[in-house]
C-alpha cells in the first residue's frame, strides 16, 4: 500500500510505501528516521492484505488525493528508523496520529479502490521522475508494479535454505572485511542455523568463518570450539586446524596445539614455513617443560670411559687429570716417597686419582667427599675433581657449589682456580647463559694468562656465539702457548672453514682445506683432526675422501662410538644406503650403549622411515642418557614430534595419504 500526501504549496510530497519484498534491482532508498508530525499534513493509513517488511520513501512527486472507499480503512501506527537528510532540507515529519477523516475531494486521475488494496512499487529517491519543464514524469503502470512485487515475493519463497545460509555468510564476510566482527558473528550464526545439517562442507566453512571473527576479538575458547565443529565436519580442513592450533597456543594447551599443527604440517607436506615455525616453537616449549621436571629427578649416570677420556684430553693445564703425584712436583720442599706413603693410607683425593688411572670412575666422588670432609691438604683438588665428575654425570646443581668454593680460595693453586672457572663457564654455556659464561672465561684469562686451556675453551665458546674472528684469535693464543696442541690447531682450521663456507668464499675454503691437510700431517695421531676434516669434506661433497678420514679416526680410537655414527650418516648422504647407515649406527650402540648421539640419530632415521614407535623408543633412551637439561629438552622435542605424528595416525584420518611418497 502507499500513503500519499497532498502537495501543500511548494513543499515536496512525501510518499511512503510498504512492500513485502522490494527487488534489489530497483534500488529503493530505505527511510531511516522517525519523522515528527508535519505542519498542515495528514497521512491516511490504508489497510492491506499483505504483510509488509520494508519502508521506502520518495520525494518531490505529485499525486492526486485518494477518494475514500465505501468502507473506512482500519488504522495502525508506524514506527520508522532515522532518516538521512541533506543539510539544506530536512524530511517532513510523519504523524503517527489517526486522522479524523479521509482526504476529501475527488480527482479524475484517482485509482480505483481495488487498485489501492495492493502494494505499489515506487522508484528510488535519486531517480524518482525526471523534471521536464518543471513537471515530473508519471509513475510506472500500477499493474506492472504489482506483478513485479509478487514475482519477487515468489522468488524469495522459492530460495533454498542453503541459498539463504550462503547469503547470510556473504553478508558476514562483508562485515568481517569492514572490521565489524560482532555483526559478522551474528551473520555466521544465522548461516549455521539456516544450513541443512547434511551440508558438511558448507557448515564447516560457516563455523570456521565464525571462529575467524572470534579470533579477531581474542575470544580463544570460542575459536577453539568453532574450529572443533569445523574439523569434525571436515577432518582435513587446514584453515580450521591451524586456527585451532593458534587458539590452543594462546590458551596454553601445548599438547593440543602440537597435535593440531602436526596435522597441518602433514596435510601441507611439511612445506609451509608458518606451520613449521609454530610446530618448532611449541615443541621447544614442551621440551623445556618436560626436561625441567625430568632432569631434576633423573638418576645420575656415569658416561662411558671413552667419553671421559675424550673430555679430559681437551685440557693440557689441568692438575687433577694428570697422572698420580705429578701435580705435586711444584712443591719442592716435600719428600715424594714419604708423602706417598701417607697419601696411600689417608688421602681420599689420591685414592680417587688412583681410581681414575684404573678407569674405576664410580668410586671417585665418594673418595673426594672423604678428603673434603676430613679437610685434608688436598681439599681444593678434591673439590675440583668431585665437581668435574658431577658435571660428567650431569649434576650441575651439585657441581656448582664445589666450583664456587675453589674459585673463592685465593690461596689455592691458580691453575686449580682457572680450571674451575673454565668448567663453570662451560656449565653456564650449557645452561644458555652466555654472559655468565663469557665472564668466567675472561676472569680465568685474567688470573692465569699463561693457561692455554683458557683460550682453547673460550675459542669454542665464541664459535657457538658465532664470533669466529675472536675464536680464531683465542686458538692462535692457545697454539702460541702450547704449540703441540693438536686439538687447538684442528679446531682453528674448522673455525676458518665454517667462516669461509658460510660466507661463500671459495678461496678461503680452499685455504682452510689445505690447513686441515697440514694438521693431520703434523699430528697424525690426532683423531679429532681427521673427524673435523671429514665433516668439511662432506660439506664439499667429497664423500669418498671423507669416508677415508672416518676410517682413520676409527683406527686411532676404535672405542669412539661417535665416529661410527658420523660414518653411518655419511652413507645415507653419499649413497642413500640406509642399511649400511643403520648398521654403523647399531655398531656405535654396541660399542657404547651410553652414546646418546647414536640413539638420537637412530630415532631421527626411524622417523623418516615412518617407524614412529621405534623412533620414540630410541628418543626415550637418548633422553635418559642426556648430560644436560638443554640437551634433554632438545631430545624431548624430537620425541614429542614423533609421538604427535603417531597420534594422528591412530585417529584414522589417513592424513599421510595426502603426501606424495
Amino acid at each position: 500500500m502507499a500513503y500519499r500526501e497532498k502537495r501543500l504549496q511548494t513543499k515536496p510530497v512525501l510518499i511512503i510505501s510498504f512492500l513485502p519484498n522490494l527487488p534489489s534491482k530497483h534500488q529503493c532508498t530505505p527511510l531511516l528516521g522517525t519523522m515528527e508530525k508535519p505542519t498542515k499534513q495528514q497521512i491516511h493509513k490504508i489497510e492491506s492484505q499483505e504483510s509488509f517488511t520494508e519502508v521506502y520513501a520518495m520525494a518531490d512527486f505529485t499525486l492526486p488525493p485518494l477518494r475514500p472507499t465505501a468502507k473506512p480503512p482500519s488504522l495502525f501506527s508506524v514506527h520508522l528508523p532515522p532518516v538521512k537528510t541533506s543539510a539544506r532540507q530536512a524530511p517532513a515529519p510523519l504523524s503517527t496520529t489517526t486522522p479524523s477523516h479521509p482526504t476529501r475531494g475527488s480527482n479524475k486521475h484517482a485509482p480505483s479502490s481495488s487498485a489501492i488494496t495492493n502494494p505499489v512499487f515506487l522508484p528510488p529517491l535519486h531517480s524518482a521522475g525526471k523534471k521536464m519543464g518543471g513537471k515530473c514524469n508519471v509513475l510506472p503502470p500500477l499493474n506492472a508494479a504489482v506483478k513485479q512485487a509478487e514475482a519477487t515475493q515468489e522468488a524469495f519463497c522459492l530460495q533454498s535454505p542453503l541459498d539463504r545460509a550462503q547469503a547470510a555468510k556473504n553478508k558476514g564476510n562483508k562485515y568481517f572485511k569492514a572490521g565489524k566482527y560482532e555483526q559478522a558473528i551474528q551473520c555466521y550464526t544465522e548461516a549455521i542455523s539456516l544450513c541443512p545439517p547434511e551440508k558438511n562442507a558448507d557448515l564447516s566453512t560457516f563455523y570456521q568463518n565464525r571462529a575467524a571473527a572470534y579470533e579477531q576479538l581474542q575470544k580463544w575458547k570460542e575459536v577453539a570450539q568453532d574450529c572443533t565443529k569445523a574439523v569434525e565436519l571436515n577432518p582435513r580442513y587446514i584453515k580450521a586446524l591451524f586456527r585451532r592450533a593458534k587458539a590452543h597456543e594462546k590458551l596454553d594447551n601445548k599438547k593440543e596445539c602440537l597435535e593440531d599443527v602436526t596435522a597441518v604440517c602433514i596435510l601441507e607436506g611439511f612445506q609451509n614455513q608458518q606451520s613449521m615455525l609454530l610446530a618448532d616453537k611449541v615443541l621447544k616449549l614442551l621440551g623445556k617443560e618436560k626436561a625441567k621436571e625430568k632432569y631434576k629427578n633423573r638418576e645420575p649416570l656415569m658416561p662411558s670411559p671413552q667419553f671421559i677420556k675424550s673430555y679430559f684430553s681437551s685440557f693440557t693445564d689441568d692438575i687433577i687429570s694428570q697422572p698420580l703425584l705429578r701435580g705435586e712436583k711444584s712443591d719442592e720442599d716435600k719428600d715424594k716417597e714419604g708423602e706417598a706413603s701417607v697419601i696411600k693410607e689417608n688421602s681420599g683425593y689420591l685414592k680417587a686419582k688412583k681410581y681414575m688411572e684404573e678407569e674405576n670412575y664410580d668410586k671417585i666422588i665418594s673418595e673426594c667427599t672423604k678428603e673434603i670432609e676430613a679437610k685434608g691438604k688436598y681439599m681444593a683438588e678434591a673439590l675440583l675433581l668431585r665437581a668435574t665428575f658431577y658435571l660428567l654425570i650431569g649434576n650441575a646443581n651439585a657441581a656448582k657449589p664445589d666450583l664456587n668454593q675453589v674459585i673463592g680460595m685465593e690461596d689455592a693453586n691458580v691453575k686449580l682456580r682457572a680450571n674451575a672457572l673454565i668448567k663453570r663457564g662451560s656449565m653456564y654455556m650449557q645452561q644458555q647463559q652466555p654472559l655468565l659464561s663469557t665472564q668466567d672465561f675472561n676472569m680465568a684469562a685474567d688470573i692465569d694468562p699463561q693457561n692455554a686451556d683458557v683460550y682453547h675453551h673460550r675459542g669454542q665458546l665464541k664459535i657457538l656465539l658465532d664470533q669466529v674472528e675472536d675464536a680464531v684469535e683465542d686458538f692462535d693464543e692457545c697454539i702460541r702457548l702450547r704449540p703441540d696442541s693438536a686439538l687447538a690447531q684442528a679446531q682453528k682450521c674448522f673455525a676458518l672453514y665454517r667462516q669461509a663456507y658460510t660466507g661463500n668464499n671459495a678461496l678461503q675454503v680452499q685455504s682452510a682445506m689445505k690447513g686441515f691437510e697440514d694438521v693431520i700431517k703434523k699430528f697424525p695421531r690426532c683423531a679429532e683432526g681427521y673427524a673435523l676434516y671429514a665433516q668439511a669434506l662432506t660439506d664439499q661433497q667429497q664423500f669418498g675422501k671423507a669416508d677415508e678420514m672416518y676410517d682413520k679416526c676409527i683406527d686411532l680410537e676404535p672405542d669412539n662410538a661417535t665416529t661410527y655414527v658420523h660414518k653411518g650418516l655419511l652413507q645415507l648422504q653419499w649413497k642413500q644406503d640406509l642399511d649400511k647407515g643403520l648398521e654403523l649406527i647399531s655398531k656405535a650402540i654396541e660399542i657404547d650403549n651410553k652414546c646418546d648421539f647414536a640413539y638420537e640419530t637412530m630415532g631421527t632415521i626411524e622417523v623418516q622411515r615412518g617407524n614412529l614407535d621405534k623412533a620414540i623408543e630410541m628418543f626415550n633412551k637418548a633422553i635418559n642418557l642426556a648430560k644436560s637439561e638443554m640437551e634433554m629438552a632438545h631430545l624431548y622435542s624430537l620425541c614429542d614430534a614423533a609421538y604427535a605424528q603417531t597420534e594422528k595416525e591412530l585417529e584414522g584420518n589417513d592424513l599421510f595419504k595426502s603426501i606424495d611418497v
